[in-house]
């Protein structure tokens, strides 16, 4: 029953739609405590038609971005260079990999460590609950995060 719960907490999170309502401008940052490889920050999402990147500068990224009114969600990528196509990152999303990250469209402070999987929250209720989400899903700790998150939208 637990794992059927989170199932369908995943499948609506990656379907969710109805976007016809008022947008707003917001700015996801990211930065990396700890080296990295990569040299830029993708925002990927086919369905709104987010395709950006943008460099990472000192260990830094920065996304301008329309944000919908309601609840939306987003691949952020890092890669080493700046010339991946939406198809490239169509055919990576059916991988699991230590560059890719779900994000909501809101404003963000996002925290890393080397690579994508080790992501801390510092702003943006929703990246928060999508984080612990993430460890749950490492922890098979599902009812717990239920029991944490009864309201949210994740």
């Amino acid at each position: 029953m637990k794992k059927e719960n989170f199932l369908l907490v995943l499948l609506i999170l990656f379907t969710v739609s109805g976007l016809n309502a008022q947008n707003l401008n917001c700015e996801i940052n990211g930065s990396f405590v700890d080296s990295t490889r990569y040299k830029y920050a993708y925002l990927v999402e086919s369905k709104l038609n987010i395709f950006m990147t943008t460099p990472i500068i000192d260990q830094k990224f920065k996304f301008n971005l329309t944000q919908p009114e309601n609840y939306q969600t987003t691949q952020l990528y890092f890669e080493e260079d700046s010339v991946k196509t939406n198809a490239y990152f169509l055919e990576q999303a059916k991988r699991l990999s230590d560059n890719r990250r779900i994000v909501t469209i809101e404003n963000a402070d996002l925290i890393f460590g080397n690579n994508a999987l080790n992501m801390k929250v510092v702003m943006s209720k929703l990246n928060k609950d999508i984080n612990e989400m993430y460890k749950a899903m490492e922890t098979r700790g599902f009812q717990t995060f239920f029991d944490q998150h009864p309201v949210s939208e994740i």
